[in-house]
């Protein structure tokens, strides 16, 4: 096996883990077997050492604990950030194509997806639903003919009415 096959799986866990094993004199990861793991020795094997580019070393002293990625490795590690971002998920598409609905008369704006539609609903003034109906987005705008807020009433009492009025729906 080559020198990149080697540090392979070295190189995915600082990837995809925060820190990683270095192995000490061996040449599986983490100083382990193939077929049973060895006793606990009396001085550890491994230490953990943090990756400079995740976590930036707080001291001079532990600048010297670092590792770096080896040179052929660094070649993989941005197809393989292409890759895993490139793919193709609903929540990816979906935030790509956001659009705005924008009601000049009633003075607001919504930001929803392009693909919803817009129906209508009694006390909406603008809602859209997804194509299966399971999430939605409604704005209600509501006429204020009070000039302050003491007006409306203490917050119990708008409360109650707010209660009152979902609960007649």
């Amino acid at each position: 096996m080559d020198t990149f096959g080697r540090d392979l799986p070295k190189f995915f866990a600082s990837v995809f883990h925060p820190q990683i094993c270095v192995p000490m004199g061996s040449s599986l990861p983490c100083g382990g077997s193939a077929t049973a793991p060895p006793p606990p020795p009396p001085v550890p094997v491994r230490h953990l050492v943090r990756l400079p580019h995740f976590f930036p070393p707080a001291t001079k002293a532990h600048t010297a604990a670092t590792t770096s990625i080896g040179r052929r490795s660094s070649f993989v590690f941005p197809y393989l950030l292409f890759f895993s971002f490139s793919s193709s998920s609903p929540a990816a598409t979906s935030l790509l194509s956001l659009e705005y609905f924008t009601d000049q008369d009633k003075g607001f704006a919504v930001l929803r997806p392009s693909s919803w539609i817009q129906v209508e609903k009694a006390g909406a003034t603008a809602l859209f639903e997804e194509g299966k109906g399971r999430n939605n987005i409604g704005v209600v705008v509501s006429p204020v003919r009070l000039s302050s807020l003491k007006e409306f009433g203490t917050p119990e009492f708008v409360a109650n009415k707010l209660i009152q009025a979902e609960r007649k729906k």
